[in-house]
């Protein structure tokens, strides 16, 4: 495989992932073909705006993506799966939000 067909690694993050000791951001500076869906403002976490920013984040890659989801970044890559028919080359959901406990 060349490095050109390797595939790109997005980071999903959770809500409050976005944060420079975070294990996806430390994977993410040590890898040459990784890139993160950017966050998002505050007023703007509905799932829609989150799953449409992972859509933009997936346009901007041509060839096969691997996702690694986190927390929240679980859920909404779930939702946009059940939306898009982009093939995706793996995907690794890590620790699944629970929706049912309110955050602290």
């Amino acid at each position: 495989m060349t490095y050109e067909n390797k595939p790109t690694i997005l980071m999903v993050p959770g809500l409050r992932d976005h944060v420079a000791e975070h294990w996806q951001t430390l994977l993410e500076s040590k890898l040459p073909n990784a890139a993160s869906v950017p966050p998002l403002e505050y007023d703007k976490l509905s799932c829609a705006a989150r799953v449409a920013a992972l859509d933009a984040a997936l346009a901007k890659i041509d060839g096969p993506v691997i996702l690694v989801a986190h927390s929240a970044g679980v859920m909404i890559t779930v939702q946009w799966a059940q939306r898009h028919s982009r093939k995706i080359h793996g995907a690794l959901l890590a620790a699944p939000a629970d929706l049912e406990t309110p955050l602290p």
